[in-house]
């Protein structure tokens, strides 16, 4: 099935049931991998769907994007009550659960907004791999931490995206420090293994108050924060450094 899937736009039906017609007349565009496509009479479906807000030619903000991974768990309130609403775009948790396959989907639509083909990025000036000691330090759960061969944490699997200045003010959400978590893996490749965390593109945003709140947990820190602003150069690098894979460090 992986092989036969693809990103295709979310049909109007879809907008609606996924309550994103607000953010549609914001400018955004959805994208679903086809085999997660929601299914009325089936229970306990999920969904993973890939927002993007192209800027006008003259921004320095090129693009946005918005991973939301949804469950029917969260619309299990009442849709026709308007003031309690799961609305996803706003709330909705900033990852994908990615097959090497759907990496691939993703890297294939990233280029063509760029309209050019990327080169593999090991390292990229505007993203920073964050250590153990990082991570640590934002209570990040361990079972969340890439182990190399002798089941040590072997980052970098998160980094810090550090955009350019001129396109921060640009952006939906506040600033905070920007925090990209990648699958330890590269498009198209035909084995791999799925375990605690190392299958998601996440996307987050961690501010002062987390860091003074003792609750606070990196992993489950993505809801209602996953939408990032990219230049063309800065989504050049984060492209590059998905195609790279494991040999981004």
């Amino acid at each position: 099935m992986d092989q036969e899937e693809h990103l295709d736009p979310l049909s109007s039906d879809d907008i609606a049931f996924f309550r994103l017609n607000r953010s549609q007349a914001q400018g955004w565009r959805y994208l679903i991998f086809s085999s997660s496509l929601y299914l009325a009479h089936m229970m306990d479906w999920t969904a993973d769907v890939l927002g993007y807000r192209l800027l006008p030619p003259a921004s320095p903000l090129f693009v946005e994007l918005r991973p939301l991974h949804l469950d029917e768990d969260f619309f299990s309130d009442d849709p026709s009550d308007d003031t309690s609403p799961f609305l996803p775009d706003q709330e909705g948790a900033g990852y994908l659960a990615l097959s090497p396959h759907r990496l691939m989907l993703v890297v294939d639509f990233l280029e063509g907004l760029l309209q050019e083909s990327i080169d593999p990025l090991p390292s990229a000036p505007l993203f920073y791999p964050l250590s153990s000691e990082d991570l640590k330090a934002w209570r990040l759960d361990p079972l969340f931490l890439r182990k190399d061969r002798n089941g040590q944490p072997s980052p970098p699997l998160w980094y810090r995206y550090e955009p350019e200045e001129s396109v921060r003010p640009l952006e939906t959400l506040p600033e905070g420090m920007r925090v990209v978590q990648l699958p330890p893996y590269g498009p198209g490749k035909t084995s791999y293994r799925y375990g605690h965390g190392n299958f998601s593109l996440l996307f987050t945003r961690v501010y002062e108050t987390d860091l003074q709140d003792p609750s606070f947990e990196l992993a489950d820190s993505c809801w209602g924060r996953g939408t990032l602003g990219f230049s063309r150069t800065g989504l050049r690098q984060f492209a590059g450094l998905l195609k790279a894979g494991p040999a981004r460090r």
